[in-house]
């Protein structure tokens, strides 16, 4: 299905049971794009119903049955890049992998904009999203509408290849974090009004996910008694959080005085405030949760545009880099992790306080904790007494115990598989380093071998008494060794 353009014309072709059937040319594009829309719409009273119209059916169930946390983001994706595609005009029953291939070359070449950016293409995470909510709605139509799932297949293929080029260019999530000079420097900014100033600062100190904060309650929130907390029970309006999970934040001393300030702001910045929300908005309704929570309405020549406060806010503290809001949340964990605070965190401890699914989020902070492990090492004093340069003499061993040399396995039953020799062996082992001891002095072999050939048996013996003696002291509790006279 598609235009094809020919000679400055555009033929129209749909498929049609399995076959691409011809249905005209048109001279313009515009033409060209009804004529196919009318064919479609004719097809689908035919054959059966299309994917965009499936797709409303499938995403109120989604939202009234299931109960979807994030459905209000899935119907965005759908509107802006299912709705109104060829694909989408697509019935069902016809759907093909090369029309689904066809949709994701579209896809790859759209642009998003998003407020205050340029037109970029679309990220990989954007189309990963996209691709899946397709995926999954074709799923749900397989039993009633078509007999198997032409997305699947292309989608695992197109994702990989997608990924790969995502490596080739080294493309990463964009993340940023507040420094501990930044953090104090907004803190202490007198051109953030003090509210703003308590909502940030409540961000960062403990990590909440946007959504988290705005829709957290009062009854949730713990600032007197031994065990202050926060009991992170939504995500958004009546939602769980992001994993389906709720949890409890145990507040430090620094945000205990943030929330015991906000409480005492908190019945003159929203006199009324009937949801019983810890940040409703000045006139007691839910905050919009978005990019910036923080934006404001100016009306300039009768036209009325959005202002972005939280970027004023970074630049009068001093902070000329972009942020986000969702960045004050990565400086949590960051903090935690680099020992920004105090005590370093391990990441299963920052798993725990951030809500993370899995510690391969948490990982992605793993290498801010080297600048304190660095700063550890260099703190680290303490020295072993490490003994003195030894002399010329070999450094004896005697197995009685533990030993990395493998021994003969097998021959005596009672050091089969532990790595120790026999008795036979420690003897002979003990004879061999007196031997060493011994002739590790030239002089004294040289003298030994001419008490030898003189017959001086007293020499002989006092030679042997002497090396038996240097074996004894550097083997500490080496049995002696009794030579026999000649």
């Amino acid at each position: 299905m598609g235009l094809e353009q020919r000679n400055g014309r555009y033929l129209v072709r749909i498929a049609v049971g399995g076959s691409r059937v011809r249905i005209g040319t048109c001279e313009t594009r515009e033409e060209a794009l009804a004529l196919e829309a009318a064919a479609l719409e004719q097809a689908a009273g035919v054959v059966g119903v299309t994917l965009d119209a499936w797709g409303a059916e499938w995403l109120d169930r989604r939202e009234t049955i299931e109960r979807v946390r994030s459905i209000r983001d899935e119907r965005s994706r759908w509107k802006t890049h299912v709705s109104g595609s060829a694909l989408g005009r697509m019935p069902l029953s016809l759907l093909s992998e090369g029309e689904v291939t066809a949709w994701l070359d579209e896809l790859r070449c759209k642009t998003g904009a998003t407020p205050y950016h340029t037109p970029e293409p679309l990220s990989p995470k954007t189309i990963s999203e996209v691709v899946r909510l397709v995926r999954q709605a074709v799923d749900a139509a397989i039993p009633k509408h078509l007999g198997s799932n032409p997305v699947s297949a292309v989608a695992k293929r197109y994702l990989a290849a997608l990924r790969r080029a995502q490596a080739e260019r080294d493309i990463e999530e964009p993340w940023d974090y507040l420094t501990a000079e930044e953090q104090h420097a907004v803190a202490s900014c007198p051109y953030i009004p003090e509210v703003h100033r308590l909502m940030i600062c409540f961000a960062f100190l403990t990590g909440l996910r946007q959504g988290e904060q705005f829709n957290l309650e009062l009854r949730d929130l713990q600032v007197d008694g031994t065990e202050p907390h926060i009991f992170v029970r939504f995500g958004s309006k009546g939602l769980p959080p992001k994993n389906g999970r709720t949890r409890r934040v145990w507040l430090p001393p620094s945000a205990v005085v943030v929330c015991r300030r906000w409480l005492e702001v908190l019945p003159e910045y929203a006199p009324a405030n009937p949801l019983g929300l810890v940040f409703p908005g000045p006139t007691g309704a839910r905050m919009a949760v978005g990019k910036t929570p923080l934006f404001t309405s100016k009306k300039a020549d009768k036209k009325v545009t959005k202002v972005d406060r939280f970027g004023g806010y970074r630049r009068a503290s001093g902070i000329e880099r972009h942020l986000r809001w969702h960045d004050l949340r990565h400086t949590t964990a960051s903090s935690l992790v680099s020992g920004m605070w105090g005590r370093r965190w391990t990441l299963e401890e920052v798993r725990e306080y951030m809500g993370h699914r899995s510690i391969s989020s948490t990982m992605r902070y793993a290498h801010l904790a080297e600048g304190a492990l660095k700063a550890a090492s260099r703190a680290t004093t303490w020295a072993p007494q490490l003994p003195t340069a030894l002399s010329k003499k070999p450094q004896l061993s005697l197995v009685s115990g533990g030993n990395d040399s493998v021994g003969r396995q097998g021959l005596e039953p009672w050091t089969y598989g532990l790595k120790a020799p026999s008795e036979p062996e420690q003897n002979r082992n003990v004879t061999s380093q007196v031997g060493a001891v011994v002739g590790d002095s030239r002089e004294r072999a040289i003298a030994l071998l001419r008490a030898v050939a003189a017959g001086d048996i007293h020499a002989i013996d006092r030679a042997i008494d002497r090396a038996v003696d240097l074996a004894a002291d550097v083997l500490g509790a080496a049995p002696r060794v009794h030579a026999k006279r000649a």
